[in-house]
């Protein structure tokens, strides 16, 4: 059974016929590290929505481990594809000033 998931598709259709976007991994992990959680909930939802469509089922794919209730989970950036990278740097490119830093 296929599912939805609106944002990962809005994403996806963005980046069509767009070259591989050059992905800074420090600056990517940093702003993934000061997302409110609502964000970072997000984040979450398109990685594993990501490794769904890939056939994958794990609950933390890419090497994901569970900080804490609070923080989310934190992956391997470097273990992920390169157009999973690019919905993120593009997510977290629109969200900018919107987002609320972690305490």
């Amino acid at each position: 059974m296929a599912t939805k998931n609106q944002l990962y598709n809005e994403l996806s259709t963005e980046l069509v016929g767009v070259d591989d976007i050059e992905i800074d991994l420090d600056w990517l992990a940093r702003r993934l590290s000061m997302l409110s959680v609502d964000h970072a909930t997000i984040v979450q939802g398109l990685i594993i929505h990501h490794r769904f469509l890939e056939g994958g089922s794990e609950a933390l794919p890419y090497e994901g481990n569970l900080l804490s209730k609070d923080r989310g989970a934190k992956y391997d950036l470097n273990r992920m594809p390169q157009k999973l990278k690019e919905m993120l740097m593009t997510y977290v490119k629109k969200i900018g000033n919107n987002k609320i830093r972690r305490k």
